[in-house]
This record gives structure tokens, sequence and C-alpha cells, in this order.
């Protein structure tokens, strides 16, 4: 007969990082004041587009630049511009699903090369996860007639790895007023917008999430210090996804595009607003289950098989958390004389290294926080310098079906930034919010031809055959052994099946000195 069966299955391969460039040379606007000292730099990257052909895969986006800086008169001033880039990595597109991407800035360098110049550099990296459809197909010419092939099947389970629809939602919101503020006395120093998911839940048509949106700006009105100004927004959004699993793991993502602050006139004073894009979506992680074709053979009659060797990862943890991190400095340490209070700060962490042992991950790095102190000259004028230091972090996740070949991998992102400063103590705060995952992976041989031994004879086994099972051998080679089935050698000697380490079940010899064989 003609045997013909197909397994289908995803795999998971995660490319190298792939890296870019990007450059800019800015030149200041007539309105800002020349550059005298940088005092603050920050660099992020705006969503990529991507284009999938002929054996690439290439991302395109920009990268957004803010620079506060003091000038010649000890004023606080800011510029905000962008530079494009270009990322290239190579693929193979045949049986691609999906592509999802994560691109950051490694490190970055930005300084003034004249009074009304800035030039900035900086490096990419991006780590692509690509999900591909494939299959194994047995096929083969076996005995044909009265007899028909055992299949011996196992199941494995192997990591998906999906987008839910993206969303877009524009916002015009009021920071605060300033009652008795000329608008033309009020600048913008810098702002920021945060998206901090609190709860993702099932609803009927796709995955509910709600967070807040932390607004920040520094204002500085005519002569007073500049100022750090805050307002929280609630959300609430669902988004659709293409295919809902049981025990899935959404990990949120959410970027802030196309922030801009303004300054409004009111009767009473002026209003500060500001303009955003939230993008909103969610990266969706989950095992699926197939079972395969491990060999075929006929109780009476010898098969030739053909197999083709897949690795499989399957998803052994994952899990999205946020925490309360908190440091004390002395303010000797990061602090000059004089200093009368920080303006604002940002924290920006770094993972510099993922430990795995026996049922857990450690993940180790360091929070650097940047930002701008205030102090009063000796004429009652605000003057402004750099805050600049970094904290360590350590933390340990638990997995609780660790494997030697178990490969983590995690991120971590601040926000919420909080800062106190005493007579001898700077507290910092911040929330981190860490997305961890660990893989296992496996190797199967899957049957893919299986045809008839030349030469056979077919009849039944007309004696029976007392075997002693060697060290090391299995009932699986046995059976192979004398033509026949594990299932049968079972059933003819009383023995159970059990778990093996694959989570399939199969027949195990120990313990077992012979077998019939019928």
């Amino acid at each position: 007969m003609q045997q013909k069966k197909t397994c289908e299955f995803y795999r998971i391969e995660r490319r190298p990082e792939a890296y870019a460039e990007s450059a800019a040379d800015y030149s200041l606007p007539d309105y800002n004041s020349d550059v005298r000292k940088i005092l603050f730099t920050d660099a992020e990257v705006r969503p990529a587009s991507k284009f999938v052909g002929d054996g690439e895969l290439e991302l395109s986006g920009i990268v957004v630049y803010t620079v506060v800086y003091s000038d010649n008169e000890g004023r606080l001033e800011s510029v905000s511009f962008t530079s494009d880039y270009d990322l290239t990595s190579k693929c193979n597109t045949e049986g691609l699903e999906e592509v999802i991407f994560d691109t950051r800035v490694q490190n970055f360098a930005i300084r003034p090369i004249g009074p009304r110049r800035i030039s900035a550099r900086c490096s990419l990296a991006s780590s692509i996860t690509l999900s591909y459809k494939e299959g194994c197909e047995i096929d083969g010419d076996v005995f044909s007639g009265e007899e028909e092939p055992e299949l011996l099947r196992g199941k494995m389970n192997y990591e998906r790895e999906c987008a839910t629809q993206t969303l877009e939602r524009e916002y015009a919101e009021p920071i605060v007023r300033l009652d008795g503020a000329i608008a033309d006395e009020v600048s913008v120093i810098f702002s920021d917008a945060e998206v901090k998911i609190n709860e993702l839940t099932d609803a009927e048509d796709g995955i509910a999430v709600s967070g807040e949106i932390l607004l920040s700006a520094v204002i500085k009105s005519y002569e007073e210090p500049a100022r750090l100004y805050t307002k929280t927004l609630s959300f609430s959004e669902t988004l659709q996804t293409p295919d809902k699993k049981e025990g899935a793991v959404y990990f949120p993502t959410a970027t802030v595009t196309s922030l801009r602050v303004n300054v409004n006139a009111e009767e009473t004073g002026s209003e500060v607003v500001a303009d955003f894009i939230v993008e909103l979506g969610a990266v969706c992680k989950y095992n699926e289950s197939v079972e395969y074709v491990k060999d075929a053979y006929l109780k009476s009659r010898a098969t030739e098989n053909g197999y083709t060797k897949i690795s499989s990862g399957e998803l052994l943890y994952a899990s999205r958390e946020s925490e309360s991190f908190a440091a004390e400095l002395p303010r000797a340490d990061i602090l000059e004389d004089g200093i009368r209070e920080i303006v604002f700060l940002k924290a920006s962490p770094r993972l510099n290294s993922i430990d795995t042992g026996e049922g857990s991950m450690t993940l180790s790095g360091e929070i650097k926080y940047t930002g701008v102190a205030s102090a009063l000259s000796e004429d009652g004028e605000p003057s402004y310098s750099a805050v600049k230091f970094t904290v360590p972090y350590t933390r340990t996740v638990s997995v609780l079906k660790g494997r030697e070949n178990m490969k983590a991998d995690a991120k971590i992102k601040a926000g919420a930034v909080g800062v106190t400063v005493d007579a001898g103590t700077v507290y910092v705060s911040c929330e981190l919010e860490c997305s961890a995952t660990a893989v296992g992976y496996s190797e199967y041989m899957l049957l893919s031809s299986s045809n008839t031994c030349e030469g056979e004879k077919f009849g039944g086994r007309s004696e029976i055959v007392v075997y002693y099972p060697e060290a090391g051998e299995s009932l699986y080679s046995v059976a192979k052994k004398f033509h026949t089935s594990e299932s049968k050698i079972a059933l003819d000697n009383s023995l159970s099946a059990t778990a093996s380490a694959d989570g399939t079940e199969g027949y195990s010899l120990s313990g077992t000195e012979r077998l019939m064989i019928f």
C-alpha cells in the first residue's frame, strides 16, 4: 500500500543580532541660544518599517535625539532632532510565516562641534525572531495486501510566537496650567511620555490591556528655576489576536511617537499641552503539541525507513513581571556642592548577564541614571549641572522546568523614576519591568520514507522466542529485531507504559529479565 502521512509544525529561528549605525549633524535654529555645556542626552528608536524579499529582511526607521544644555548665560535650553537608519539581515524566506523584531539603541555619543552645531552618532542592535511553517511527509511503497505497517508515534511540544493587532491612539492632554504666566516667557526644556501596562486579561474578541501613560515636562517660566511637572492618564484597550491559545503569555509592546509639548496662551495664564501617539501591541508566546511518526514496521516483515532530523524548542518558562526598585546613595558621591535639587532623572537599565542554573535564571546588570540638577549662584540666579550615576541590580527568576540545554532570554525596562534628596543621602526609585523566557531544545527523528525490504517472505512466526534483553536495550530496539511492535511485546509480557523525558509515553525494560516473543 502507499503510505502517506504529513506532520506539520512551526520552527522558531532566532537570528544573530543585526547591527547598524546612524549619524546626524544638527544646526541649532535661530531661536535657540549657543551651546556652552551639554548636560543631558538621550537617544530612542522609533518603530521601524520592515520589508522581506530576495533572502533579506530590511528594517528602517529613525532615531530621536534629545539634548539639554546650558547657554553662555547659564540658562537651560533643549533641542530634539533625528537621524535615519537602515538595518539588513540575511534570512531564508521559504515557509516564512511571521517576523518579530526589537530594535534598540546600543550606545550613542552626542557632542558639540561648534557653538551652534551638534554631532550625534549611535549604533543599533536588533533581535529578530522568524517563524517558519514546516512539515515532514511519510511517503513510501510498503507491503500491500493483508497487513499494514504499524506506525510508532511520538509527541513533541514546540514554541510559537505571534503578534497581535497594533493599535494607534492620538492624544492631546494638558500637563499643567500656569496661572499668571505669559506664554512667550514659558519654555519646555525636556518632555517625556511612558506607557506602563498594569494588566492583561482575556476578552471575548481579544486581549484587554489596561495601564497608565506617565507624562512629564520640565518647564521654565521667566526667571523662575526649571521645574518638573507630571501627569498620569489611565487607558484601556482591546487587542485583536489572530489565534488565542490557552496558557499563552502575552508580552505587551508600547511606544510613544510624535511627542510634542506646546505652550498655549490663556486669558489667565498659560497651558502646557502634550500631543502624542501611542502604538500598542503584544507578542504572544505559547507551546503547541504535534504527533509525529518515529518509525514504521510490520509484524512479520522488515522495512527500510528514511528519517529527517529536526531540533525543536519547547517554551519552558515565560513571564512578564514588574517590581519596584529603590536605592540610597551618599549625596557627596553624586552631587556637587551647592546643589539644591535634582530637576529630573531618567533611568536606563542594562542587562549584562543571564546565568542559568538548575531551575533558575539570574539576571544581573546596572541602572544608569542621567539628569539635570539645579543650584543657586551667588547672584541668586539658578545654575544647572549634569547628574550621572549607576546602581547595580540582580534578580533571580524561578524556572520550574529547567534543563541543561536551556537557553534563556530577558529584557529589562525602567520607568516611573522618583528621586528625593536630603542633607546626606539621595534616594532613587523606579519601576523595573522584566520580560523573561526560557526555551529547552530537543532533537527528534521524523520518519520521512518507508519501503518494504526485498527478499522477505510473509508468514507468521510459528515458534515462541525467549529473549533476555541486554544492558542498554529498549523495547523499541527489541521489537525491531524481531519485526514486531512495542505494543504487542508489552501486551504479551504485561509491561506498563511510563512517561519519558520528552513527555511522551513509552515502555521501560528496567527490571525486566526476559521477554516472550510470539
